[in-house]
Order: structure tokens, then sequence, then C-alpha cells
């Protein structure tokens, strides 16, 4: 996991490298160079924000995980994985909890959350994978992960998060079976962080898109009245 440790000159990188991603793709939704260069100037800081945060949570996750028990590791992914459906879900609904209790489990959690479109559909068969893993360490005693257990994670990977994941898979596929599964588990969690921390960062473009206007709006109705003032002061 530690290859997905950034330096803080990486994460300026990364930073800057999305917000262009960015531009482009406001380019290609028809946005005016205007409006881009207001929206760009306060993505970028969001992205360097998210992106170094991910960065110090993602070392607390491996030292968190690094451990040669596989109920520990599996346990503690599987928790770190809950937290940010649960956090997605506390941004969408109106009143999160009068459903999120303690007796709102796992997998009632990622229904929720793929009925609400904020996890796609396609990753609801490896979270449900973790979930059956999480509960044959828990509930079976002596009960020890094998290659199936793997395969069944590996396997269940499906579009965005199997593209996402390709090549670190691909790198550790020599590795032992608890490095792997330690792994893959990494990578579905900060795959969940990804999507949960841009909820806030969607629903923020949508409302800077409409405050850009405005402003614009307001920009060009006072040069429109000092156009009008200059003309009566001739």
């Amino acid at each position: 996991m530690e290859r997905f440790v950034f330096s803080d000159e990486s994460i300026t990188e990364m930073a800057k490298k999305s917000a262009e991603e960015t531009r482009s793709r406001l380019t290609d939704d028809g946005f005016s160079e205007e409006e881009i260069v207001i929206q760009i100037k306060w993505i970028t800081e969001d992205l360097y924000n998210q992106f170094k945060q991910l960065n110090d949570e993602l070392k607390v996750f491996i030292s968190d995980t690094d451990s040669d028990d596989e109920l520990q590791v599996i346990l503690r992914g599987h928790l770190y994985i809950e937290r940010e459906i649960t956090g997605m879900l506390r941004i969408i609904l109106e009143y999160p909890d009068e459903i999120l209790s303690d007796r709102f489990m796992f997998m009632n959690k990622v229904n929720l959350a793929v009925a609400l479109g904020i996890i796609k559909k396609e990753d609801k068969s490896v979270l449900n994978k973790v979930n059956s893993l999480r509960n044959k360490l828990a509930h079976k005693l002596n009960y020890s992960c094998n290659e199936k257990d793997y395969s069944g994670l590996s396997d269940s990977l499906r579009g965005k998060l199997k593209n996402y994941s390709a090549n670190h898979i691909a790198a550790i596929a020599e590795e032992d079976l608890l490095t792997r599964i330690k792994n893959i588990i990494g990578v579905i969690w900060i795959y969940v962080k990804n999507e949960h921390d841009l909820i806030p960062l969607k629903l923020r473009n949508e409302s800077l898109r409409q405050e850009t206007a405005n402003t614009l709006l307001r920009i060009r109705d006072q040069e429109e009245k000092l156009k009008l003032l200059s003309q009566d002061t001739k």
C-alpha cells in the first residue's frame, strides 16, 4: 500500500493535473472562459486539500492494517470502508439518524447507497464479497483466508474500480496471500473514499456554476450601467 503514499510535491502536481482535466470537461460542457477561470481557482484548492487529506489518512490506514492477523486486517478494512459509505449517506440523506442506527448493517448501507446512485451498481458485488469475508472470519472459529477468497474479491471488481486497481493488483501478483488481500482491501477503501470525498465537490460545483453565472451577470450589468453612464456624460 506504500506505493499510494505521495510527497507534497506530487500532491500539488496531481491537483494541477486534475484541475486541467476539469478545465477540459468544463470547456466541453459549454462553460465560458470567464466561468472556467473562476471555478478552476476554487477547484484546484479543493483538490489539493482532498489529495492531502487522503494521503494522511492512507498512512493511518496502512498502520491500522499492518498486521499478520487476518481477522484484524479484514475487520479494520471493513470498518474503514463502512465509515466512508456511512459518510456518503450522511451527506445525501436529509435525516440520516432516522435510518443509520446500529442495526442498519453494512449491506443495508450499500444497498441504500446504490439505490440513491452514490455507489455504482457494478461496485455492489465486490463490497458484498468484502462483507462476506468479514463475516466468515468474525463468525467461524479458526477460519483462514484462502486463494478462493482473494479470487472472489479480485474477480468481483468491475468498471471504474477494476480499471483503477488493475496496475496495482498486477504489481502484487507474486506477493503472499495476506499481502494481496491487504492491498485489494486498501484499493477498495481508497476508491470508496474518493467517491465519498467527491460528493461535496460535485455538490459545490453545481452551486458554483450557478454562483459563477450570477456573478458574471452582475459584472455585465455593471458594465452596461457604466457604459450608459459614460454615454450620458458625453
